[in-house]
């Protein structure tokens, strides 16, 4: 790629036009769309997730693998398969589970995500949206149908 010399008074015009240079040279890169899709494609980690339904109905999936990158949410889907309803909320940019295998939100219980916290050796509500919670190797996940107020106390150790 070649630079243009342009001769201004104004140092903030000069870094600005220097700072474009440096941006344009780096989307010359040719890089397409599949390439990127191949390489998210080809890195696997793995996740848990259990689904505490009550206290007689307690569903454990360990270690399954995914697909790098993966959100909280399509981590759920590919768990619950066709035994989950939502509700996306655009101004969240984030889905609300209505319904996992076949328990429905009815007030004062509602489907909440919990994460390990493996340092203080407990559960914590997710502080974002599942959509917006991308996974790392190793995540520990629980959705408890509990009341939206109650500490996760009641769910078991990972």
């Amino acid at each position: 790629m070649g630079f243009v010399l342009i001769r201004t008074n104004n140092s903030f015009t000069a870094w600005a036009i220097l700072v474009c240079a440096l941006v344009l040279s780096g989307c010359a890169q040719d890089i397409s769309a599949s390439d990127v899709s191949e390489q998210r494609d080809t890195v696997k980690i793995k996740a848990n997730m259990l689904v505490h339904l009550n206290g007689n109905d307690i569903r454990w999936f360990r270690d399954v693998e995914i697909i790098k990158g993966t959100n909280a949410y399509e981590f759920t889907e590919q768990i619950a398969q066709e035994n989950m309803e939502s509700t996306y909320y655009a101004s969240m940019f984030s889905h609300l589970v209505v319904s996992l295998f076949g328990t429905k939100n009815e007030e004062p219980h509602y489907w909440i995500i919990f994460l390990w916290d493996a340092s203080r050796n407990q559960w914590g509500p997710l502080q974002v949206g599942a959509d917006l919670f991308s996974l790392k190797d190793g995540h520990v996940l629980a959705w408890a149908y509990t009341e939206y107020s109650q500490d996760p106390i009641d769910l078991p150790f990972p």
